[in-house]
């Protein structure tokens, strides 16, 4: 049974190292928000780690994206979340039987553990088999587990446990209490009062409106009177309960390590789809974007910010979708326009899409191609920190060092509005050094900045600006656009906002 091994690292196994990506590209693009309220309700799986791995394998990309396709079909996802729910079902029975510290009620719990994780694998496995699957993943683990099902281990397992739990409850036994003795005996054909019981109190069933049902403590640990009620009764049945017993010490590791793996990582893609169904109460669109590791050409149609979204849904928002694309040599995105023009929520759009196609997961874009990228860097602005001992202006050099230094020619930077605490010549200069230096190292970049002269710097920079509505130069569209970068709708607008328009300053004068 070595055909599978994990449904998240096809052959790799379960084991991954830590990304490499920088703490700050989490929360500069918000994927660290993003990722918290993916991953909110599944706390219990930690799969933290799995959303903080980036991959670098485009066969692995594809073999998650196969799995998420399969996932995608309503059918299948509710097998799987029956599943779900049947193990954490197993696995609280395990939990209580860890806290208890009676051995007969441990290992009664214990059994009922072996009990539900024989039946839930066999339902599990019968379902899964009536649907169509199509991912390598899925296939893998099927044939895996049907196997698993087959062997001597795993049908003794089952069996044991069956035939004990017959016996169990074969158990029948006379308790008599006079006062504050109690006496057990073996059951020998006395008369049961059961039914005459129930007959002669239900006659007082009849037109009562008040409920007098009494709810029973559920507290897990038998009292003391319970617990020697069952250690009288061990005694009458001796072998039974030295079966019990021996079935609890013998099988504590009764669980395939490779299905209790299975069972934590499917959640990585229930986790994003259900995720996704709740963004999508938005009716915005998610796709597979193509993975390339040859050409360098790549775009994103109607792509929007997911952290965006994601509050959206909660506060009925309008979600702005934007394009890009870079052909041929073309190879970084300059964006410029009025303030709080959406420019920084594009920028991290387009990070997001690479981030998340880089998990195998759908990006948030109607179509979309990317390049197998090794890494993302950020550059956003953020304050002085007093004890680096370094000014803004030489941490924004220190940093943008540190980036250029470590990326490689398939690396993404994204810049936001670097150098604001200089003169604008020694802005432009500045950026105009570090652009040269990712120009040469043929970089993927998205660079927001003020500066409208270095969208104009090189032929492999494309601009792009953040739109105005054209009948109210004062509000934004936030739509942003491949467009010459000539400041004019932003100054119309600053000129507009102080009165200082042609028709102002006429009409002052008159």
């Amino acid at each position: 049974m070595n055909e599978f091994k994990s449904i998240l690292f096809d052959d790799f196994g379960p084991e991954f190292k830590k990304s490499k990506l920088h703490s700050c590209v989490y929360k500069d693009l918000n994927l660290d928000q993003i990722i918290s309220a993916i991953i909110s309700s599944k706390k219990e799986y930690d799969l933290q780690p799995f959303f903080y791995t980036p991959l670098k394998n485009k066969k692995l990309i594809l073999y998650r994206q196969n799995i998420m396709k399969d996932l995608e079909k309503q059918s299948i996802f509710d097998i799987f979340k029956e599943f779900e729910a049947d193990f954490k079902m197993l696995k609280e029975s395990l939990e209580n039987s860890n806290k208890l510290n009676f051995i007969y009620q441990k290992a009664s719990w214990f059994l009922d553990a072996v009990l539900l994780y024989s039946d839930l694998l066999k339902k599990f496995f019968k379902s899964i088999s009536n649907e169509t699957l199509h991912s390598q993943g899925l296939l893998s683990f099927r044939l895996y587990l049907g196997k698993y099902l087959k062997s001597d281990k795993f049908i003794s397992l089952s069996l044991s446990a069956k035939n004990l739990d017959i016996k169990l409850k074969k158990i029948r036994y006379c308790l008599d209490m006079q006062g504050s003795c109690i006496k057990l005996e073996q059951f020998s054909n006395q008369k049961n009062y059961e039914e005459e019981i129930e007959v002669f109190f239900k006659r007082f069933t009849k037109n009562v409106k008040d409920d007098y049902k009494v709810e029973f403590d559920d507290y897990l640990d038998l009292n003391h009177v319970e617990e020697k009620v069952v250690k009288m009764l061990s005694k009458l049945y001796p072998d039974n309960f030295y079966e019990l017993e021996e079935f609890y010490k013998n099988n504590s590791n009764f669980m395939n390590t490779t299905i209790q793996v299975f069972e934590r990582e499917i959640q990585f893609y229930i986790s994003f789809l259900e995720y996704l169904k709740m963004i999508n109460q938005n009716e915005l669109s998610f796709c597979y974007p193509e993975i390339l590791t040859d050409k360098k050409e790549v775009f994103g149609n109607n792509v929007f910010d997911m952290m965006l979204a994601s509050k959206a849904t909660k506060n009925d928002i309008k979600i702005v979708r934007n394009d890009f694309y870079l052909k041929n040599q073309e190879r970084i995105i300059v964006v410029t326009g009025p303030n709080q023009g959406g420019k920084t929520t594009f920028a991290r759009s387009v990070g997001e899409l690479f981030y998340f196609a880089s998990l195998g997961c759908k990006v948030a874009s109607s179509s979309a191609r990317v390049y197998m990228i090794d890494s993302i860097f950020t550059h956003f602005e953020k304050e002085e920190d007093i004890t680096n001992l370094r000014s803004k202006l030489e941490d924004d050099i220190f940093r943008a060092k540190e980036i250029l230094d470590e990326a490689s020619p398939k690396s993404l930077v994204i810049v936001n509005e670097i150098f604001t605490s200089t003169t604008l010549e020694d802005a432009t200069a500045l950026s105009k050094n570090i652009l040269d230096i990712i120009i040469k190292k043929d970089l993927f970049c998205v660079w927001v900045t003020f500066i409208d002269e270095i969208s104009r710097f090189d032929k492999r920079i494309v601009s792009m600006v953040s739109q105005v509505d054209t009948n109210n130069h004062e509000k934004k569209t936030y739509k942003i656009i491949r467009h010459f970068a000539d400041g004019k709708a932003y100054a119309m607008a600053i000129a507009k906002k102080y009165s200082l328009t042609y028709e102002d300053i006429v009409g002052r004068i008159k």
